[in-house]
């Protein structure tokens, strides 16, 4: 017999600490816009309990989730390794390990693992016999492709992140927008909702620009889920790498901000909803937990970079104009974002040196780092797991050759390792391919990963990573 909990609770920090992305956009907590969660789905199918971890943060580096996943278990008995635990993405959250000051021992993480103990206590205590269901939707107009292909001076076609779908350069997109939303179900003995998960996949940046801690979208979206079902909700965010609530588009009105957060919020719950009334059932099965840990090598900072990097830094700390491009001197790309910001120059400058150093002092001719791919199954229904900000390519790629009727992608689960693109996207440049923290591993990255999730799903091939 299938049993199951859904539970949750608020994290939220009190206004006045700060938060930002990667150097860059810091700011101060000026109050809060949604409240920030921790919510966790457990099952228990007799033999063993495995659970989805899903919190309110822009991401967690894998020793931070391994402290994390240790918690639930000290409180509950399940292995650690049982435990799948994602982020939302959410950018208006304060960060798990300390890149900003004044936090540099980890504050907010002890703050957060107590949380995480009662929470799955809770969940264990409260597990009741369930039936899973499903439903597929199409939600077009709210996650859009991020990266325009323009026509440069030199004849390349290179990447714009965030620019303008218009103008005499403007070619194409990179890929398809995104509207597949995945709805999934708990019904008890009783007949009633138990629980739920949504799945879906963009960038949580309606209130990129707003100095209040927010859940963004998926806190409205799991909101109004809760409110219309009366039962708690997950959000997993899919493979949202390169997609964006704008869209670029000319004349559109704007996309971002407290109201449209509220708007695609509400949207994505309409349709999740509607979908959710003529539902299909999931077979229950045993529950079955598998991962992968892949080595994948760092693309290398080369001297040249290292030279830029210092000269650029040296004139911005003398006041001195720089006369170059950064995107065009460290990367030979014609733009990192499509309106190259004097802000992301000095931080991609920064990074390089901080790249730089982090190979440097490991001494490896190869610096490789541990890649978590966690696939957990539940009956009929798979959770495939990314440690990592996947492109939707590769998120369409596991979900088609899956072998189960519903299969969510997460993305930012078990870890973080900066942006995954396809080796085209990454010759064509754009943000997600500038060499920096947020973007390091070697380009066969995401065809490794992507075979990896495919194996643990029980299908095996070779992926195009194109």
């Amino acid at each position: 017999m299938l049993k199951a909990a859904f539970v949750n609770k608020e994290f939220t920090p009190s206004p006045g600490g700060r938060f930002g992305r990667l150097g860059i956009n810091i700011f101060t907590s000026t109050g809060v816009h949604l409240p920030l969660y921790a919510r966790l789905a457990l099952f228990d199918d007799g033999q063993q309990q495995a659970g989805l971890l899903v919190l309110d943060q822009n991401f967690a580096v894998a020793p931070v989730v391994a402290e994390l996943r240790l918690a639930m278990s000290e409180k509950t008995g399940i292995p650690p390794e049982n435990f799948m635990v994602a982020a939302t993405h959410a950018h208006n959250t304060p960060p798990l390990n300390p890149w900003l000051p004044p936090d540099v021992n980890y504050a907010f993480v002890d703050v957060l693992i107590p949380v995480l103990r009662d929470l799955a206590a809770e969940a264990q205590a409260q597990l009741r016999p369930i039936r899973l269901v499903a439903a597929l939707a199409e939600a077009p107009g709210w996650s859009y492709n991020r990266r325009p292909i323009y026509r440069t001076a030199d004849g390349r076609e290179q990447v714009g992140t965030h620019g303008s779908r218009a103008g005499a350069d403007y070619l194409r997109m990179e890929g398809p927008d995104e509207s597949r939303l995945l709805s999934v179900l708990a019904i008890g003995a009783d007949g009633k909702p138990a629980g739920g998960l949504v799945n879906f996949a963009c960038h949580p940046t309606t209130m990129y620009s707003d100095s209040r801690y927010s859940a963004d979208y998926p806190g409205i979206l799991v909101r109004a889920m809760e409110d219309r079902f009366r039962c708690p909700f997950v959000f997993a965010n899919g493979a949202a790498g390169n997609l964006s609530n704008s869209s670029g588009l000319p004349g559109r009105p704007r996309e971002s901000g407290e109201e449209h957060a509220e708007q695609m919020g509400r949207a994505l719950a309409e349709k999740a909803a509607e979908s959710l009334e003529k539902p299909f059932d999931l077979k229950s099965g045993p529950i079955r937990v598998a991962r992968e840990i892949l080595s994948i090598a760092q693309r290398r900072v080369t001297g040249s970079q290292v030279q830029v990097a210092r000269a650029y830094l040296e004139a911005h700390l003398k006041g001195e104009p720089w006369s170059g491009s950064i995107a065009r001197d460290l990367y030979g790309f014609a733009y990192h974002f499509h309106h190259l910001s004097a802000a992301v120059d000095d931080w991609l400058a920064r990074d390089i040196i901080g790249m730089w150093e982090w190979q440097k002092r490991d001494g490896s001719r190869v610096l490789r780092e541990h890649v978590e791919i966690q696939v957990l199954t539940v009956g009929e229904l798979a959770l495939a797991g990314f440690s990592a900000e996947i492109f939707s390519e590769f998120g369409h790629c596991v979900r088609e050759r899956s072998p189960f009727p519903a299969t969510v992608v997460l993305e930012m689960a078990n870890g973080w390792h900066g942006y995954i693109p396809s080796e085209e996207g990454l010759c064509r440049g754009g943000y997600e391919a500038c060499l920096a923290m947020q973007s390091r591993l070697a380009p066969e990255a995401g065809r490794l990963m992507t075979e990896a999730a495919l194996r643990l799903l029980g299908k095996k091939g070779a992926v195009n990573n194109q």
